[in-house]
Order: C-alpha cells, then structure tokens, then sequence
C-alpha cells in the first residue's frame, strides 16, 4: 500500500502542476479580451479534475477519517462538476 500511495502523490502533484498551469492560462485569456467569464466553466473544470485526483488518494491511502475526508472531496468536486455545466450552459 505505501507504494500505491507514493505513487499517488505522484499523480497528484502532476496534475496539480498541470491544472495550475491551465487556470494560470485561461485567467490570463479572460483578462487580455477584458474581465469575461467565458472561460469559468474550464476553470471550474480544472479545479474539479484536481479534487476527485486528491479525493481518490484520501479514499485510498485509507486512516481514521479517511471516508469522511474522502466524502468531502468528492461532494466538492461534484458542486463544481454542476457550476461547471451550468456555467457552460449559460454562457
């Protein structure tokens, strides 16, 4: 199990690179054509990839609080699955 955790960490810290990376770039196209929200509902979708990645981890590397932890996660990572289809949708 500690070898499927550290390769967790791994994943994790990858994805959290890349997912900074794509909100660093998509803030800087919402800026350069004036203050928009056109590209909210990628945002909201990069941050909900990065939670379910970090939910899956807690879920897996298992612990005292480790289901409750893990509910959490994936509950905010479905409240920003949902502002991102509504935000798609709306715009």
């Amino acid at each position: 199990m500690r070898r499927t955790s550290e390769w967790l960490d791994i994943l994790l810290n990858t994805v959290f690179i890349v997912m900074t990376a794509a909100l660093v770039v998509l803030a800087v196209l919402s800026l350069i054509g004036g203050p928009t929200l056109r590209f909210a509902p990628y945002m909201a979708g990069a941050c909900a990839l990065y939670y379910l990645a970090l939910a899956v981890k807690v879920f897996a590397e298992g612990g005292r609080h480790s289901f409750l932890k893990g509910s959490l996660l994936a509950l905010l990572t479905l409240f920003l699955c949902g502002f991102a289809y509504l935000a798609y949708r709306c715009l």
